[in-house]
């Protein structure tokens, strides 16, 4: 396999080194996963400089047993760094995988829902369409007895007038002997 890599980047410099690393162990066609990502993160600290920190202090320590602990100290801390991150880029894959499942599970609770509301709307809509007809028709059931009130209430009129107007004409010589 022929890479052709560009720029001076860390990780490019990194994956280049991966590669010479890869070449000369054998393992350019067969390597896992594993060993990929570990010599990676291994050959980037190695560019960064980060796992080959050199302090020489002469001025304080001459044989070099005073800062032994502390190199050793340092470089302890840095290796649990960089064994935790695999861990911590694991977990942030997990958490991104997570949350586009929980999307994904609202849109198809969206989904499933849409039916549903489609059916409440037209259900709503033919009940209200119901009403309106339900309205209409007492309505019209009414029309008729309200039709009759009214010509039984002129006929009750004009028969109270022609009694009125019957008992006028009666009384009239009876007011006039009071009188």
């Amino acid at each position: 396999m022929n890479i052709e890599i560009e720029g001076d980047s860390d990780a490019a410099v990194a994956f280049a080194l991966l590669h010479m690393i890869a070449k000369g162990e054998g393992r350019e066609a067969g390597a896992g996963r594993e060993w990929v990502l570990n010599t990676f993160r291994e050959c980037l600290a190695a560019v960064r400089d980060d796992m080959f920190t050199l302090e020489i202090d002469d001025e304080d320590d001459e044989d070099g047993d005073e800062d032994e602990g502390e190199d050793e100290g340092e470089e302890a801390a840095e290796a649990q760094i960089l064994a935790a991150e695999p861990a911590a880029e694991a977990a942030e894959v997990e958490s991104k995988e997570n949350h586009d499942a929980g999307e994904e599970a609202a849109e198809a609770q969206t989904l499933a829902a849409e039916p549903a509301a489609e059916a409440a709307e037209v259900e709503s809509k033919e009940n209200h369409d119901a009403g309106e007809e339900a309205a209409e028709a007492q309505t019209l059931a009414a029309e008729p007895a309200a039709e009759a009130a009214e010509v039984e209430s002129k006929e009750n009129q004009a028969a109270g007038e022609d009694a009125a107007e019957a008992q006028t004409p009666a009384a009239e010589p009876a007011a006039q002997k009071t009188a």
